[in-house]
């Protein structure tokens, strides 16, 4: 028995030491901005809160769209969303480096209680592109950002950009409309490199963390140039310790306390009875 009780313990013990890992996902399939969270329960996650920049020259605009290849007639991987990206300061040209102001995501992330959020091997992607009507392809850059709590906001050191191409082809529809808001356009998304968050490390038990996905552009005039957005995730997620452990380890003690006393009240000369 004492044997087993000790199994029981060091079993407990390994699991508190390990962590299962988890993914948030957010798709857009559905027209809903709620993440996907796959894997270990627990993790919980915002909506996805749209921001956006205001243009020079043009209301800022955002939505659900899908897009058809109008060679093809089929619809191009499910539905996006649509964020007007021009911003004040920008100039024709003059690609500018993201701030966590401009257009884009927020979203939040929070620890099951008493436990920590850790990113030693967690992992961040997304898919984003954009479209336009006529005239020379132009540029986007994405940064990501993260505030933990209410504290100050930190950047990435990495930025990326995607490079809208040549052709046509693509009609952009908002979902729920009956018609294309844009016909025959440029269309690409591309997926940026998949980021190690390793940097943010392990946050201290019940931190929430809020993380800023931004884009910008280098056209800021009255035409329509926006980007597309699809597969935001961050995957490889873990907690510390499990919110199972900690009952976990404790019943094992318990247990083997028991298993103790028993051993000391029933042995008799020497003898198990």
């Amino acid at each position: 028995m004492m044997r087993l009780s000790m199994l029981i313990c060091s079993s407990a013990l390994l699991t508190f030491n390990s962590s299962s890992a988890t993914t948030v996902l957010y798709d857009f399939e559905g027209q809903s901005l709620s993440p996907n969270i796959i894997g270990a329960p627990g993790i919980s996650a915002s909506d996805a809160v749209i921001q956006e920049a205001n243009p020079t020259n043009a209301t800022p605009d955002e939505g659900f769209i899908f897009v058809v290849d109008t060679g093809t007639t089929n619809l191009v991987s499910g539905d996006h969303y649509f964020i007007s990206a021009r911003r004040l300061d920008g100039a024709f040209g003059v690609l500018p480096v993201p701030t966590p102001i401009d257009a884009g995501f927020s979203f939040t992330l929070t620890p099951p209680a008493g436990t920590a959020l850790d990113f030693t091997a967690a992992l961040y992607s997304v898919w984003f592109g954009g479209f336009r009507s006529t005239g020379v392809n132009y540029n986007l850059q994405h940064g990501l950002f993260y505030q933990v709590n209410a504290g100050s906001i930190q950047s990435f050191s990495t930025a990326e950009t995607s490079r809208v191409p040549g052709g046509a082809g693509f009609d952009v529809q908002l979902v729920g409309e009956a018609t294309p808001f844009r016909t025959d356009m440029n269309f690409e998304l591309t997926r940026t490199s998949v980021l190690p968050m390793t940097e943010i490390g392990v946050l201290n038990p019940d931190d929430s963390i809020t993380f800023f996905a931004t884009f910008t552009q280098d056209r800021n005039n009255g035409a329509t140039f926006g980007f597309a957005a699809n597969d935001l995730q961050i995957s490889g997620l873990s907690v510390i310790p499990e919110p199972s452990t900690p009952a976990l380890a404790a019943s094992a003690l318990a247990a083997t306390t028991l298993m103790s006393r028993r051993r000391r009240s029933h042995q008799k000369g020497g003898k198990w009875v």
